[in-house]
């Protein structure tokens, strides 16, 4: 008899623990709304900020490291003057870091904020009826309009470099110049770069700019 109780407590427990498990695994009946507009559109800025801060970021490592290098070289070479010289220059480029971080923490807040009342990858339609552009969206709009044209005359202009760096690059290996076709190969992939780079902004303005429009009507603006 005492057998028979302890199993089917364990018959019980297991089926208490698969209620739980299914319970966990099926979707919430208090599923979140899927974002609008709006919502969508300050989630991809805030994605924008993240990229920029992050090559911010990137090129604040990149000197600290030539900085760390320069006092390491410094010490070894016993120049106090130097080193204290190259210690300053690392640790400011470790506080613009800590900023980059702090600004990272305060947008990741942000988004999380966001997130919590709506989905941005749900595929369900928002059903709230369109109304005219607002003095601020079209502001809103008009800004990324403008943002965009700059991009675009940047990765001209970069694209410009390139044919130039390409020229002295043919130039310099005529002439046997090495160095100078070495530099211009580090010039061509230096803007090469900078056009990807680019690219990404491109492509986040114009979605941030078909959010903001796909919210409300007769904007009267468009993407340059």
């Amino acid at each position: 008899m005492m057998r028979k109780t302890r199993t089917s407590s364990i018959l019980v427990i297991f089926a208490l623990l698969l209620l739980n498990v299914v319970a966990m695994s099926s979707p919430s009946s208090g599923a979140l709304r899927a974002c609008n507009a709006a919502e969508k559109a300050s989630l991809t800025k805030l994605q924008r900020s993240v990229f920029n801060l992050k090559d911010s970021y990137a090129n604040a490592q990149l000197l600290f490291q030539k900085a760390q290098q320069e006092y390491s070289n410094n010490i070894a070479a016993g120049s106090s003057y130097g080193a204290d010289k190259a210690r300053i220059e690392m640790q400011r480029h470790q506080n613009t870091m800590n900023a980059i971080e702090r600004e990272l923490g305060k947008i990741d807040s942000a988004r999380n904020a966001i997130t919590k009342k709506c989905n941005p990858d749900s595929t369900a339609k928002v059903t709230s009826k369109k109304k005219t552009c607002t003095s601020s969206e079209r502001i809103q709009l008009s800004n990324l309009s403008d943002q965009y044209a700059e991009y675009q005359y940047y990765v001209d202009e970069f694209k410009l470099g390139i044919e130039d760096e390409k020229y002295n690059y043919q130039n310099a290996i005529s002439w046997g110049r090495m160095s100078d076709a070495a530099r211009a190969q580090i010039n061509i992939q230096k803007y090469t770069q900078e056009i990807q780079k680019i690219f990404v902004q491109l492509s986040l303005i114009e979605r941030e700019f078909n959010e903001v429009n796909s919210g409300c009507k007769n904007s009267g603006i468009s993407l340059n």
